[in-house]
């Protein structure tokens, strides 16, 4: 019986250190994409792809997942219905808001590149927040609006300008399983010039943080572009 106890210690302790290798080894990556596009900030090759909507949120929302809680990142793997997904992320302390006619709806963008700023956007609210994130995608004036908001501590103004510098840090978060580096917001930032569009900061500095990534770009068929 002390056998079959210490083997099943051991087999626990090999799980638990693999999944925090594999949790590790996907965040090496995430942050060695960020540093990529920091390093060619000014020259980051666009490659502009039909993209739907539903697409680009779902595979942001598994790839955070896959590093947060890899339970949840298979469930959502799962499902292709917007009222699923809704479900499983409400569960998660996740709510998103989104139109039905806008998740079914293509745009003209770098699928890849908008999908690294929303996965950057969601892990920091994932290290700040209390209980919820508010993630919605909207359409406004001629405008792609991806929004994530967190209920924290927010961030105080004397850093609104700060945040997006490379390697700033507002603050530690000893509870959170991954250590910041300062490096994904001037990362989003980079590569959202890139694509047109810019990184917005709405907070309180008390009750919550916003950041919106807003992308000038038209649905597709849509008459005209506001690509460079």
């Amino acid at each position: 019986q002390k056998s079959v106890a210490s083997l099943e210690a051991l087999t626990s302790r090999r799980a638990k250190t693999m999944s925090r290798m594999l949790r590790n080894a996907k965040l090496a990556g995430h942050l060695a994409g960020n540093a990529v596009h920091l390093i060619g900030h000014g020259g980051i090759a666009v490659d502009l792809a039909d993209c739907k909507i539903s697409e680009i949120t779902k595979r942001a929302l598994v790839e955070v997942f896959d590093v947060m809680d890899t339970d949840v990142s298979e469930r959502l793997q799962s499902c292709e219905v917007l009222a699923e997904i809704d479900a499983i992320l409400v569960d998660a302390g996740v709510f998103l808001s989104i139109d039905d006619r806008l998740w079914d709806t293509a745009y003209r963008l770098d699928c890849g590149k908008i999908v690294q700023v929303i996965l950057n956007l969601l892990l920091n609210a994932m290290k700040f927040r209390r209980s919820r994130i508010d993630f919605s995608v909207r359409r406004k004036d001629r405008q792609l609006v991806f929004s994530v908001k967190d209920d924290g501590e927010g961030i105080a103004a004397a850093y609104h300008d700060k945040i997006f510098e490379y390697q700033f840090q507002a603050g530690p978060q000893i509870d959170f399983p991954i250590r910041g580096h300062g490096i994904g917001l001037a990362g989003s930032q980079a590569l959202l010039k890139e694509m047109n569009g810019r990184l917005l900061l709405d907070s309180d500095g008390r009750l919550f943080t916003r950041f919106s990534a807003a992308i000038d770009c038209r649905p597709e068929g849509e008459s005209g572009s506001v690509h460079p």
